[in-house]
């Protein structure tokens, strides 16, 4: 017997017979070959094959990918593995999902919002897993109206997504509506008269903050500005010390009458309660309507002012003599120094109580 091998074919060849092996009718002389993991045996003229074990399945495997997905090919059918869940797929049947939309997610498997989705990021679509700026040079994926598409045009599926994804996007959520609130409740800047308004554009341009802060404090604190901050703004406007003087009195009263119209009827009465009961207050409101231009602050004064009347004996006389007060059934208590009103479907209720609730409406006019 000798073995000869011819490419990938192995022969092996017995030698012929001696006389006294000479071969039977039963036994005709053959040679044997082997071709990947085939076993042939070929008789004379006549072939016959056997197959001893069937051929040795191909097994191709590809390194995984960031360990999100393996892909195994057996015998021409090519099974796909993911990191938290396996979809298999056949040949001429590849996709990422159901839908054949693109699946994107981190180097770690982890899938991936819209708005984190990166250039390196990995996508796998048409049954191709690589980076998204590799996907769309190969024209797997392409970019329209903000959303990833698939050369069909199946969009990016968003339905994985993990509890930190979740939350993120409640947080996300929770802050835009603050903010939109914020923006919708933000007090709007209340113009001056236009003399005054050109005044403040001059001074924004030309004065430092310093000055100027210094300037609003002095006004607000002592009624005038002080000779030395007088100085530094005539310097920086190019005018003299008397014009400052002229044009601050000018801003003055346009501040004043904007308050006293924020106030309403008795305006002069409610200041002058504050600057004795509420004097922080008041400082804090004058400051506030000079620096951002808004009156708010003094409307709350108003209202602490008219919630207090009811404290004292002139002032229950003020609601008591009020001409509207049959209209919301005030009645006055001096013994325990109360006054109340009685208002349709809800009742008695104590005076400053109703002022606070919004059961009586700050007075247009003189009440």
């Amino acid at each position: 017997m000798s073995i000869n091998q011819d490419g990938p074919v192995i022969r092996t060849q017995f030698a012929a017979p001696e006389a006294s092996q000479a071969p039977t009718a039963n036994a005709p002389e053959g040679s044997f070959s082997n071709s990947n993991g085939v076993n042939r045996y070929i008789v004379g003229t006549n072939t016959q094959e056997r197959v001893d074990e069937k051929p040795a399945p191909r097994v191709f495997s590809s390194p995984s990918v960031g360990g999100v997905v393996r892909a195994t090919i057996v015998n021409g059918e090519a099974v796909e593995e993911r990191g938290e869940s396996i979809s298999r797929s056949h040949s001429g049947e590849l996709t990422s999902h159901e839908n054949g939309a693109p699946r994107f997610t981190s180097s770690g498997g982890v899938p991936l919002m819209p708005n984190q989705i990166r250039p390196d990021s990995l996508v796998t679509v048409s049954g191709v897993t690589t980076s998204v700026m590799a996907a769309m040079n190969a024209g797997l994926l392409r970019h329209e109206n903000g959303n990833y598409v698939n050369a069909s045009g199946a969009a990016a599926s968003t339905s994985e997504k993990t509890d930190a994804q979740k939350l993120e996007e409640a947080l996300s959520q929770q802050r835009a509506e603050k903010e939109q609130a914020e923006k919708a409740n933000a007090p709007k800047v209340e113009p001056l008269d236009d003399a005054s308004e050109a005044i403040m554009s001059e001074v924004t341009q030309k004065v430092g903050n310093l000055d100027a802060s210094a300037a609003v404090a002095a006004v607000i604190d002592t009624g005038d500005l002080t000779s030395d901050i007088t100085a530094r703004i005539a310097t920086s406007l190019g005018v003299s010390m008397d014009e400052v003087g002229k044009r601050a009195e000018t801003l003055k009263a346009s501040f004043t009458k904007q308050a006293s119209d924020a106030v309403g009827p008795g305006a002069e009465t409610i200041f002058a309660w504050a600057r004795e009961h509420q004097a922080e207050a008041l400082r804090q409101a004058m400051l506030t309507h000079a620096n951002q231009g808004t009156t708010a602050a003094y409307r709350d004064i108003a209202m602490n002012y008219m919630a207090s009347l009811g404290d004292t004996k002139a002032g229950r006389e003020m609601i008591r003599n009020a001409t509207n007060a049959a209209a919301f059934g005030v009645t006055v208590d001096d013994r325990k120094g109360k006054a109340f009103v009685t208002l349709p479907r809800v009742g008695k209720v104590e005076w400053s109580v109703a002022v606070r609730q919004g059961l009586i409406p700050m007075p247009k006019r003189n009440w």
